[in-house]
């Protein structure tokens, strides 16, 4: 038997990022890795500028997502106002990027994007560790309840609309654990895992740039994730 932490991600909109070329800015269909290793991150008071600890935190953890309801995509076109970046130069407000800190004549850049959401989707995230380190299964439970810093879905635009509802679980692989925690929004659907899920069967692999390779430059390398379908840890599988 082996401990996993389960939590809940419902809100309006999230949007978990991927790979991103130009103008557009898309989402994967569900929470990834980089997105949880975040949010984790966040409850617990690591910084951006902690990387060693970044990095011992996605050494330890690993992490499967159930999609309990898929939601719907949106695109938004959006348009962003950012300073030239100068040395020794560093804002501390959105006021100081757009007034207070520019030069008499400077004028922010405009910077056109269409970004994707997902509307009024709902997933179930299921951590567990397979090395020490500085954070216990325990600890990330206690930081969901109460976080250090805000925790949001993917952007800074997407809080979440409901309580996390962190849980602590027994079980023999991570599908054992996420059977036990039922959703809330009907049957749930198909889990994608790391390679360490435990859960007996072949599945499905997929190639996807998810693995951080360095935090400071937020720098991505390929791993693998497994989509495991709703029957092979007995329930039906209304989603995809």
């Amino acid at each position: 038997m082996q401990e996993y932490l389960l939590f809940t991600l419902r809100g309006p909109m999230q949007a978990w990022g991927t790979v991103a070329v130009g103008e557009v800015r898309p989402v994967a269909s569900r929470p990834t890795r980089s997105g949880l290793l975040g949010l984790l991150a966040a409850a617990l008071g690591i910084r951006r500028s902690e990387p060693e600890h970044l990095a011992a935190l996605e050494a330890a953890c690993r992490m499967a997502v159930r999609i309990d309801a898929p939601g719907s995509r949106l695109v938004d076109y959006h348009t962003v106002q950012a300073p030239q970046e100068k040395a020794k130069r560093v804002f501390r407000t959105r006021r100081d990027e757009l007034v207070t800190m520019l030069d008499a004549e400077e004028r922010p850049n405009t910077i056109l994007s269409r970004r994707e959401y997902m509307a009024d989707a709902a997933f179930t995230a299921c951590v567990w560790l397979v090395r020490e380190c500085d954070w216990t299964l325990g600890a990330m439970r206690e930081a969901l309840l109460e976080p250090v810093f805000v925790p949001y879905l993917g952007r800074k635009s997407c809080p979440a609309g409901h309580p996390f509802m962190p849980s602590l679980v027994q079980a023999d692989n991570a599908g054992a654990a996420l059977a036990v925690y039922a959703p809330e929004t009907g049957r749930p659907g198909p889990v994608w895992a790391d390679a360490d899920h435990g859960i007996a069967g072949e599945f499905d692999a997929y190639a996807v740039r998810d693995a951080v390779t360095d935090h400071t430059r937020r720098l991505f390398g390929v791993r693998q994730e497994f989509r495991i379908p709703a029957h092979a840890i007995g329930e039906d599988e209304p989603c995809s």
